[in-house]
């Protein structure tokens, strides 16, 4: 039987898992789920299941291998990762994967306050500041220095962060379109990364969530309308 993996149907926490079990070749099962229409936004779907899974912290997503059931995304993304062998061969590899996940993590972090908090021409504009610490060029001219000398995040193989980093990077350019063009080495990062066979055969298939990024609780990324910024003719 293989895999379930459950997440409300958005792109979210979810499609870095998704990217990976695909490069990996690894089977699963999607489990989505949706949250009702306005006013209310009832999450009844997930909340009738939610603690009925045997998940020791019900959460979404939710990963089920057989007698492993895992939520919170990043443990799910290092669950597959381990068992797939793409957590780092050397410990200096796996130092570095460490330390990438958690910059990465940052970014995402940050990418999610903006988008739920404080989606503004304000918080916009604070997090375009290049001079601060947490905005988003910080974030991008950290990762192309990082990058200047690894085709990827821990070296020249692929590991389970560079999805999770590919997945942030598609979110800043659904915001800001041009984010990438001073940053020579991120883009070519993900451009690289968008151009893997299984990302190409996974964006062909059924599992494959090209919109929303966010849920109807953002400020952006649930809007169709949001998309138009990068893809004007979407």
């Amino acid at each position: 039987m293989a895999p379930v993996l459950g997440y409300w149907k958005t792109r979210g926490y979810v499609a870095p898992i998704q990217y990976l079990l695909e490069y990996a070749g690894e089977p699963y099962d999607l489990k989505w789920y949706t949250v009702g229409p306005p006013p209310d936004l009832s999450r009844e779907m997930w909340l009738k299941e939610k603690f009925t899974l045997g998940l020791d912290f019900p959460n979404l997503p939710y990963y089920i291998d057989g007698d492993v059931k895992l939520t919170q995304s990043v443990a799910i993304l290092r669950y597959i990762g381990r068992k797939k062998d793409l957590a780092g061969k050397s410990e200096r590899e796996k130092q570095m994967v460490d330390v990438a996940e958690l910059q990465v993590t940052d970014l995402r972090l940050a990418l999610v306050n903006l988008f739920y908090r404080n989606w503004n021409d304000e918080g916009k504009k604070a997090f375009l500041n290049p001079d601060e610490r947490g905005t988003l060029p910080a974030h991008l001219k950290l990762l192309n220095g990082y990058l200047e000398n690894r085709k990827f995040l821990a070296g020249d193989q692929i590991t389970y962060p560079d999805f999770l980093l590919y997945e942030c990077l598609e979110w800043a350019l659904f915001a800001f379109p041009n984010c990438l063009d001073d940053f020579q080495k991120v883009k070519e990062f993900h451009q690289t990364m968008h151009d893997l066979p299984s990302m190409e055969k996974f964006r062909a298939s059924d599992k494959c969530i090209s919109w929303p990024i966010t849920s109807p609780f953002a400020g952006f990324g649930f809007n169709p309308e949001d998309r138009k910024g990068r893809f004007p003719d979407a």
